[in-house]
């Protein structure tokens, strides 16, 4: 909807009756709002929403016709210009004299940007027969309109530009000696501070002149010489232009020394000297990691294939697992000789068990960790035959006792005889017992 024109309230219509019975009404302000247009304008008693109140308003009658001109404020906030009203001073306080809603077709005010601020003034006419004296309630601060303030203030820099005497003023009522300046004689003390002058600029254009030569050589110490010397040089000086044209702008160069791609910070600088080279010495280098190495290793580590493109710590990691792999396999050997099979190494025992021997039996056995003698019994065992037992703890009878060792025997008909020892209170370990046979036996 539009502004439909301002409509007289209820209690805008009591408060004319009585202006036209006393012949004078009191125009308070003009107040602003945003609210949603009302269902009845007539019974308001204020605005919806009222955002702010203007009092500085001027006002003209003239012809039955009351003109009522204002400027919009600056707030610090922008808003919807959609209702406005007149509020008066009655005998029975403030109301609400005219009211108008322009709801959806309301202008939006900015104030909180400087370059796009909305500007705006506002003259309301109202029509009010039967009253001669129409007044605001604060008169001191009425003031012009833009146009009036614009027009005084043309006249007076008009006037204050008039350099041409507009009031007529004569020296004698300003106080003044009548005679013309160049007419009037110089005493004897401005002659002196006259000469004083002289000769100070005097000095001092000579001062200047000779800073200006700066000590140059007799035959560059005149600008003609020197201008000479120029023309004699003229290609030099062409040259010399022509680089000065091609130097970079403030603007340039001021974005160049801002340049973080094309410089490097002091910390940058710190890391990269300390990157060592692709085909540098590593030997002081050091590689953070997760090690999976044991000093007593009890049981096998899993370790992943080794692949192009791993890391030192992801390669040294594997590395450690490896090696504790063969501490675990060196601890399972034990220390035991095994001179006696073969050609006394691990393969070498292994073929001639696999080619010269038989194997009897081949046991894991669970030993209480106590002072036992254990009997494996078995039928097929006779004398003569090598039992060979790897053990955690466990020692084989007539072969000694110690950690990780291999223990050899023969074996007695039916039977291999075994005892364990432990002062470490496991309750058990394992015992891995193998019983062979020569071939030729």
């Amino acid at each position: 909807m539009a502004w439909t024109g301002l409509n007289l309230t209820v209690d805008g219509q009591n408060a004319l009756n009585n202006a036209q019975l006393s012949n004078h009404l009191s125009i308070k302000s003009i107040v602003i709002g945003d609210g949603a247009p009302p269902a009845n304008f007539r019974t308001l008693k204020g605005l919806v929403n009222q955002l702010y109140e203007i009092t500085g308003i001027k006002i003209d009658v003239a012809g039955g016709k009351c003109t009522i001109t204002a400027d919009f404020p600056d707030v610090d906030y922008d808003y919807y210009f959609r209702e406005i009203g007149i509020i008066v001073i009655t005998e029975e306080g403030e109301k609400l004299y005219v009211y108008d809603n322009c709801g959806e077709d309301a202008q939006y005010i900015v104030n909180s940007t400087g370059v796009e601020k909305t500007r705006k003034r506002i003259r309301l006419v109202l029509n009010i027969s039967d009253v001669a004296e129409i007044t605001v309630t604060d008169p001191g601060i009425l003031y012009v309109s833009y146009e009036d303030f614009e027009e005084a203030a043309g006249k007076l820099d008009d006037h204050l530009s008039d350099t041409d005497n507009p009031h007529q003023m004569t020296a004698e009522q300003l106080g003044l000696d009548p005679t013309r300046d160049m007419d009037k004689p110089v005493s004897t003390a401005q002659q002196v501070a006259l000469n004083e002058q002289y000769a100070q600029l005097t000095a001092y254009v000579l001062q200047k002149i000779a800073d200006l030569i700066g000590g140059a050589p007799e035959s560059l110490d005149t600008l003609k010489e020197v201008a000479d010397t120029i023309a004699a040089h003229k290609s030099v000086m062409d040259a010399l232009d022509a680089a000065i044209g091609k130097k970079a702008s403030a603007a340039e160069f001021d974005s160049h020394t801002k340049d973080a791609v094309k410089h490097i910070t002091s910390a940058e600088r710190t890391k990269w000297n300390n990157k060592m080279e692709k085909t540098g010495d590593s030997a002081n280098n050091t590689v953070t990691f997760t090690s999976g190495d044991a000093a007593n290793p009890t049981g096998w580590a899993d370790v992943g294939v080794v692949t192009s493109g791993e890391t030192h710590s992801s390669l040294i990691r594997k590395i450690s697992l490896t090696i504790k792999n063969v501490r675990y396999l060196w601890k399972l050997l034990g220390s035991t000789s095994l001179a006696g099979i073969g050609d006394g190494t691990v393969t070498g025992a292994i073929n001639e068990l696999n080619t010269g021997t038989k194997i009897i039996a081949a046991e894991i056995l669970l030993l209480p960790y106590t002072d036992i003698v254990y009997d494996y019994i078995n039928p097929d065992i006779k004398n003569g035959d090598i039992a060979i037992c790897s053990r955690y703890t466990p020692s084989v009878e007539y072969i000694g006792r110690g950690e990780n060792t291999v223990g050899m025997l023969n074996a007695m008909d039916g039977k291999v005889r075994l005892w364990s020892s432990d002062d470490k209170g496991f309750q058990s370990v394992y015992e891995y017992l193998i019983v062979a046979r020569s071939n030729n036996a």
